[in-house]
């Protein structure tokens, strides 16, 4: 599902998502390009470059992170407006040897051009997956992450992005239910998601169409 072109953008933070107990090695990332000659690059986590050949071309590439210490987050940066999307893996493409809890799942990312002040989520509790780990990520301005509030609270752990100056992310843990973040200003995005064996859902968590 591709959103209208006019909210897509040319810069993204991706955090690859977390497992408390073991550690998630893979994670997909697919990229939209509106134009032809639109040219893709990878920093932060991850290296490498696309070029699109016609318009409406996509690509994905593949994310990895060897242990659980690694941060694991990609920079995204294009010459021309895309639309990024973050794929969960399976348990088998995501395994090594390990059972991983995992499914395939999907959202897409907001880019660094359209930061919010305020959203508003449920987290997601299937009746057949108890173990479900729910998470929230979050990247934002570094000088206006003492200002968030989750449910009124301040929000700790961020952490500096490499290869996006001035920005910084964290990605938390959550109890099953209903959550709103605001800041006082435009300055932050995110996704939430959840994982669990045979189980995984992810939605975009800050997402403001008007720059």
């Amino acid at each position: 599902q591709l959103l209208p072109i006019s909210p897509w953008g040319k810069q993204f933070i991706v955090p690859m998502m977390k497992y408390d107990a073991c550690t998630i090695k893979r994670n997909r990332l697919n990229v939209s390009a509106i134009e032809s000659n639109t040219t893709v690059t990878l920093g932060g986590a991850g290296s490498g470059t696309w070029t699109s050949s016609k318009m409406g071309e996509t690509h994905e590439f593949d994310m990895k992170r060897n242990a659980a210490s690694e941060a694991g987050v990609y920079v995204v940066n294009a010459n021309q407006p895309v639309q990024v999307y973050l794929y969960s893996s399976s348990a088998i493409a995501n395994a090594d040897g390990e059972n991983t809890p995992s499914d395939p799942s999907a959202t897409i990312i907001p880019p660094l051009d359209f930061l919010t002040d305020t959203t508003i989520f449920r987290t997601y509790a299937p009746p057949s997956a108890s173990e479900l780990e729910n998470r929230l990520v979050l990247w934002a301005r570094t000088s206006e992450t003492s200002t968030i509030r989750l449910n009124g609270n301040p929000v700790s752990g961020f952490a500096a992005v490499n290869g996006v100056a001035g920005y910084s992310f964290v990605d938390m843990k959550l109890e099953d239910g209903t959550y709103i973040v605001t800041a006082p200003k435009k300055s932050f995005s995110g996704y939430v998601y959840g994982l669990a064996n045979g189980q995984a859902y992810a939605y975009p968590a800050g997402y403001d169409f008007q720059p």
